[in-house]
């Protein structure tokens, strides 16, 4: 239907893309090989967990980008014209694509929608834009060059040439989501701060303020990011309760596949508190780490 996350190619919009990787694996010389099935990598992983454990009941990819799926019953898939008179028993992995959700409930910063009008798919995925793992650190940049612009800086000690100087790095810069784990730690020291910034930057002179306000930014993403997906984790799990009845107290358990979330333990911390906040401590909710689960899973 349409490509995500800058990725490209010609004539495949609007193709079923089985077709044509078969079509490909005969013209390359492998007229034996057939394709069976065609999984998402959230599919995946929630078939990966459900294989050692079947309390599983969401999939979820937090690394680049985001996106979850999970256990519906049949019959209350409104689109599935099949499903008319279905079993209640009969269930369905669906594939939530949730890294295009959209509201204006959303918290958006001006950073967003910079981001946004910059990608090549502007007004989509916005979900994922605000919450995955290739956007994090142009956020965190961004926003960082509002607040010196807007005079944050102004009045703690920071000159205007060296406010200048710092803005004019950060235009011509880029800084990594790991660089943003990495501050965000929480045993990350001003000194700290200031050694990778200066790196990443190219600077001579970070002032304390300046990576103070560098900490609090990262961690603000950081905490927003943790919260939307929090969100939306409660509201499937919500909706599987409508549709399987109340857990009463049953293990539930999110199968969590994806770079983001193995590397930046603060951000997982994020979402367990947000869960717990939105669920309550005591609703049974297990996050579980399935590495390559998207893979596995397929397999």
């Amino acid at each position: 239907m349409k490509w995500t996350k800058g990725f490209s190619a010609s004539g495949a919009e609007g193709q079923d893309v089985v077709q044509l990787l078969q079509r490909a694996l005969k013209r390359a010389g492998c007229p034996g090989a057939s394709i069976k099935a065609l999984v998402n990598d959230t599919v995946g992983t929630l078939a990966a967990a459900m294989h050692k454990d079947k309390a599983a009941v969401i999939g979820m990819i937090l690394g680049t980008g985001t996106n979850a799926a999970y256990v519906e019953r049949l019959d209350r898939i409104e689109k599935l014209h099949s499903a008319g008179g279905a079993s209640p028993d009969g269930k369905m992995v669906i594939n939530c694509e949730w890294g295009n959700a959209r509201s204006p409930s959303f918290p958006f910063v001006e950073a967003d929608f910079e981001v946004d009008n910059m990608s090549p798919n502007p007004g989509q995925q916005t979900f994922e834009k605000m919450v995955s793992g290739l956007y994090l650190g142009d956020l965190a940049r961004r926003s960082l060059i509002h607040l010196v612009r807007d005079g944050v800086l102004q009045g703690l000690g920071v000159s205007s040439e060296l406010q200048q100087a710092l803005q004019a790095a950060l235009l011509k810069s880029a800084l990594p989501t790991s660089l943003v784990s990495d501050i965000d730690a929480a045993e990350a020291s001003l000194e700290g701060v200031r050694t990778q910034m200066k790196a990443a930057l190219g600077v001579q002179d970070c002032p304390d303020a300046f990576c103070a306000l560098s900490q609090s930014v990262f961690a603000s993403l950081r905490q927003r990011s943790g919260r939307m997906v929090a969100a939306g984790l409660a509201a499937i799990l919500d909706n599987h309760s409508a549709a399987w009845g109340d857990s009463e107290g049953r293990r539930r358990v999110v199968a969590v596949d994806g770079g983001l979330y193995e590397h930046y333990p603060r951000l997982r911390a994020a979402i367990r508190e947000g869960l717990d906040e939105l669920l309550g401590a005591d609703a049974n909710v297990e996050l579980i780490e399935v590495s390559d689960g998207s893979g596995l899973g397929a397999a």
